[in-house]
């Protein structure tokens, strides 16, 4: 048992003011203070002279940890009372070190709890100490059990424990939070009227936090009785921001945090505001701070898109008492978020003035974590392009950067700022080429970023939309939505050539039974083919045509390819040309075609040695993978040191295009056979010699 402590008999005297001041000159080695040695003898012989003094032990503990010397565990003539007043000193000094685990390791092994219980001198000077260790250890439970809450008056707690409890608030820890606010409460129960007069405006802040720490765990009953307790005493502050708390809590909100324009289910979050309106107006009405109530009522215009003009300068107030007690309300992000609404606010009311800090506000909102919905940065981006497309321009690749493209897709391809942005267009594109949605979901996403990119000129974007839709419609994924696309040269022109998209379509075709329609798109190359006249364009049209046979076309229909055929070779004068006998070696590379065509290699390396000479064969069979990118990286060596490529119509459109664009020499090959490969070679290597000779 602790001895008791006669009330009177516990505080520190003036010896004791005297020992007090005689350590800190030691510890400072002041002049003529005392040494170690000394100050140790002086506190020894105090004891030794009057043992029944137990407030010397206090300086005892005090000294020992200042001079980091160990706690001792016993010492003679202890007793419970002296134990306490030695572990209170010790206490004492180990603030003044600011050693808050060296105070911790004492309650641990220490019998310290009745410093938190006792209303003495003793607990003002110790339980301070670790009652803040607990509660800044996180150890709210075990603070809360230590210290009564008669003590948190007497140790002068108020203040502290209000403000810590307001952090735990603030980060949400609602449930320490309300241990500490509990203690709060409890302590103000206990006292008079003149003693909570007394505590001004502390006693309506510890009320008011108590209540906001009911509402975040949904109590809202407890803190509506609260809060209309206060309402009842016309000297209490904030009466407005009450009686928005009050009302939005009526409603199911935890309070302002809750009051955020939702991604859907829009018309139930206005009619529940409207509910309340009437509250909320009457909370503006009133006199002081009304910065809930015009949060609310900005918001609940935003959300309707009525009174822009009203709805920005409500917003306006409400963020700037936000920053003002940013420690009190920033829950939840609702700072970003207000920021947002604001600067939404300013732009839609059409005030050029704004337009700068428009930008900043969302750039402050978006880049500390807040996430709009997709409709609200829709109504940002337009309202902004109206008065600057500049500062819209930045506004959308700052969404892209801190949102991410999934998020922002759909509000950017909504606007025309994406055509002018090649950053954005190019994080969506990525986005769009991800396989974790579904296959029509990407397929209209690069359809609606294809239009965008022809429109704004950014053709390599066009030309990877182009290819992700191509292999979707590959896999049978809109393919017949894609058919379409390529009717019309203007949804993918300049990136693809009329030619390219005809080829595309008749794979799709072919690939689908359509078999008269490949015909039919075949047709038009044939007739391309021997108006362009490439070179060896005869041998590509025959190839045409071969192919057109495949597809199943009638006597008459092959008659009058071969027809125009006859005609064009009369009008070229086209002569056999004897076999080339040149020594030097042609160095041909066949690009395209998949594992059908890779068992004619053989054959056709044997053909080409034996009927063209010094002639060297290359294959880059290249299937239909999705990734053409590092095939055509692998390759480049090899058309570097060809001097011919030939470019199977077997073949990703692009990579195709790539490849064609790359080469030295190239020459088309529309058939899939062996004999089609080998003749476009021949046409090839003669194209070479003929080159050769021309420059001898």
């Amino acid at each position: 048992m602790v001895e008791p402590v006669q009330l009177g008999d516990d505080r520190l005297t003036n010896l004791d003011a005297l020992i007090t001041r005689a350590i800190e000159a030691t510890i400072s080695t002041s002049p003529g203070a005392l040494d170690d040695a000394q100050l140790e003898d002086v506190i020894e012989e105090i004891l030794q002279n009057n043992p029944q003094r137990a407030k010397t032990y206090f300086h005892k503990g005090y000294l020992d940890v200042r001079l980091e010397h160990p706690v001792q565990p016993h010492f003679r003539a202890e007793s419970p009372d002296r134990r306490l007043w030695y572990l209170a000193g010790a206490i004492r000094a180990l603030e003044d070190r600011g050693d808050r685990q060296g105070i911790l390791s004492l309650f641990e092994k220490e019998h310290i709890g009745s410093l938190g219980r006792e209303h003495s001198h003793r607990g003002e000077l110790a339980a301070g100490p670790v009652f803040k260790a607990l509660c800044e250890e996180g150890r709210v439970a075990a603070a809360v059990e230590f210290l009564s809450s008669e003590s948190v008056r007497h140790t002068g707690l108020f203040e502290w424990t209000l403000e810590f409890g307001t952090k735990l608030l603030q980060a949400q820890e609602f449930e320490a939070a309300s241990r500490i606010f509990d203690l709060l409460d409890l302590a103000i129960k206990g006292m008079s009227a003149s003693e909570i007069r007394s505590l001004g405006r502390l006693y309506f802040d510890i009320k008011r936090r108590h209540a906001h720490c009911l509402r975040f765990q949904r109590h809202f009953r407890e803190a509506t009785t609260i809060l209309q307790e206060l309402l009842k005493d016309p000297t209490a502050p904030e009466h407005s921001a009450m009686e928005v708390d009050i009302a939005v809590m009526s409603l199911g909100f935890r309070g302002l945090l809750d009051i955020e324009i939702p991604e859907k289910h829009l018309n139930r979050f206005i009619q529940r505001l409207e509910q309340i309106r009437p509250a909320l107006e009457a909370a503006e009405a009133r006199s002081g701070d009304t910065a809930h109530a015009a949060y609310c009522l900005g918001v609940l215009s935003v959300a309707t898109q009525t009174e822009p003009n009203k709805a920005a300068d409500r917003l306006d107030r409400s963020v700037t008492n936000i920053l003002r007690h940013s420690n009190e309300y920033d829950l939840g992000g609702l700072l970003s978020r207000a920021r947002f609404y604001m600067g939404l606010a300013r732009t839609e009311a059409l005030d050029g003035s704004f337009v700068e800090k428009s930008r900043v506000l969302f750039h402050e909102a978006v880049s500390t974590g807040f996430r709009p919905p997709e409709h609200l940065l829709l109504r940002y981006i337009v309202g902004l392009s109206v008065l600057s497309p500049e500062q819209a321009l930045r506004v959308a690749e700052t969404a892209v950067i801190h949102l991410g493209a999934s998020r922002v897709l759909d509000p950017m391809l909504e606007t025309e700022v994406a055509s002018r942005s090649e950053a954005i267009l190019s994080s969506l594109l990525q986005y769009a080429l991800g396989e974790k949605r579904s296959g029509s979901r990407r397929f209209n996403d690069l359809m609606r970023i294809l239009k965008h990119a022809i429109s704004g000129s950014h053709i390599e974007i066009a030309f990877d939309a182009l290819d992700g839709m191509e292999q979707l419609a590959r896999e049978g994924i809109c393919s017949t939505d894609f058919l379409k696309l390529l009717d019309d040269d203007r949804q993918y022109h300049p990136a693809w050539s009329k030619s390219d998209a005809a080829w595309s379509a008749i794979a799709l075709n072919e690939r689908a039974g359509k078999l008269v329609e490949a015909r039919m798109t075949l047709e038009g190359e044939f007739h391309h083919t021997l108006s362009d006249r490439p070179y060896g364009f005869l041998d590509l049209a025959e190839e045409i045509r071969e192919k057109i046979r495949e597809l199943g076309a009638g006597r008459d229909e092959l008659a009058g390819f071969e027809r125009r055929l006859n005609d064009v070779r009369g009008e070229a004068g086209i002569t056999i040309i004897a076999e080339d006998v040149d020594e030097t070696p042609v160095r041909v590379t066949v690009v395209g075609g998949d594992e059908r065509q890779a068992d004619y290699d053989a054959a056709i390396i044997g053909h080409v040695a034996t009927q063209l000479g010094a002639v060297k064969v290359e294959f880059r069979h290249t299937g239909w993978s999705g990734r053409w990118g590092p095939q055509f990286e692998e390759m480049r060596p090899t058309l570097d040191r060809s001097d011919v490529t030939v470019v199977l119509r077997l073949i990703r459109t692009n990579l195709g295009r790539r490849v064609r664009d790359y080469a030295k020499l190239w020459i088309g090959c529309a058939g899939y056979s062996r004999g089609s490969i080998e003749r476009a070679i021949g046409t090839g290597v003669e194209m070479v010699r003929n080159q050769r000779r021309k420059s001898a």
